[in-house]
């Protein structure tokens, strides 16, 4: 970095701010502010990712997921007192180095949420946390970078959102098809309607029949008020005149991309351990193995099936050989738009 931009740099960071603090109505002198970065700034996200980047190494237990500033712990077991004490651990070394690196816990924040099947839920109520003497609260739901998780992965409360929130647009989007042409209307639902139904998909795909009946009905109403036809006009129909996938296949096909961007490393590193290639556990060559077929693990619980890890082979199998090959992504995006999932 040449001399004058490392001066622009410094300057940006070491800006001349002031700040004060009130207390009881009581203002204490003003002091310059001599490291930061403004609040909403480009720069203040990167370095804060670089600041906490080292966290994950400090822990020799669980799993700690890092989004910017978002954190979430995780840890499993089957003993009610063995979950106790590795969460307690766990949150301990989280503190020690949140101490360590000059940063506070903000505990209003922070929430306990138990996932697991009804009966494994039910065995761990008991188990609690605490930090600084204060213990968390226990919830059952929990806004997630805007994906709402139950504490038995059901979905239900994260599809009752999504409903609500396309709802008022598709009504919108009905009163506004009387004054606006097929052409306004169609980039009126791709901007405003279409982004809703597509977040977090992957993570909600296996949801209950009733729900996923739920979201499509609201996706046939918006094609309805685009088209300005009646409620007895074929479905089919009109999602081909407006050439839109309805919401299972977009979802199967957002499964299928997000599967080719891990076998091709383009996705974080560990989400390539999410899939497992036949080929890697036969050591014999058969029709599967040359296909480039995904392994599907056995599962007896109904909640693994919702995993990305189950359901994404699943949906992998089912494309066909020469789709399965193509190497980049983007061709594979525009080929996996041809393939009807079963």
């Amino acid at each position: 970095m040449r001399s004058k931009n490392r001066g622009r740099q410094n300057a940006f960071i070491c800006m001349s701010h002031m700040q004060m603090t009130k207390i009881n109505g009581v203002l204490s002198k003003e002091s310059i502010v001599t490291h930061g970065v403004p609040q909403g700034s480009i720069l203040g996200p990167l370095l804060f990712t670089l600041y906490v980047n080292d966290l994950p190494e400090h822990l020799t237990d669980g799993f700690i997921s890092l989004y910017a500033d978002d954190t979430a712990l995780c840890a499993s077991d089957d003993n009610p007192e063995s979950l106790q004490l590795r969460l307690s651990n766990l949150m301990q070394t989280v503190s020690n180095w949140y101490l360590r690196n000059k940063l506070s816990i903000n505990t209003d924040k922070m929430k306990l949420m138990l996932i697991g099947t009804p009966g494994s839920v039910t065995k761990m109520e008991n188990v609690n946390i605490t930090i600084d003497g204060i213990q968390l609260e226990k919830v059952r739901t929990f806004n997630y970078l805007g994906v709402k998780l139950d504490h038995h992965l059901t979905f239900k409360d994260h599809v009752a959102y999504v409903n609500g929130k396309t709802f008022s647009k598709i009504r919108l989007l009905g009163r506004l098809c009387r004054n606006l042409d097929w052409g306004m209307l169609m980039l009126l639902y791709k901007t405003l309607i279409l982004p809703v139904f597509d977040y977090g998909d992957v993570i909600y795909h296996r949801m209950s029949k009733q729900d996923a009946e739920s979201l499509q009905r609201l996706q046939n109403s918006a094609c309805r008020a685009i088209l300005k036809c009646d409620m007895y006009s074929p479905i089919d129909e009109m999602h081909d005149k407006l050439d839109i996938s309805k919401l299972y296949q977009r979802r199967c096909q957002h499964i299928a991309t997000r599967v080719h961007k891990f076998k091709n490393g383009n996705g974080p590193p560990d989400c390539r351990n999410m899939i497992t290639e036949i080929q890697e556990i036969h050591d014999r060559t058969t029709r599967q193995t040359t296909g480039e077929l995904l392994y599907i693990a056995p599962t007896c619980l109904k909640m693994c099936e919702r995993d990305f890890a189950y359901c994404g082979p699943i949906i992998w199998n089912q494309i066909p050989l020469a789709i399965r090959k193509i190497g980049t992504t983007k061709e594979f995006k525009t080929e996996i738009n041809k393939v009807v999932f079963a």
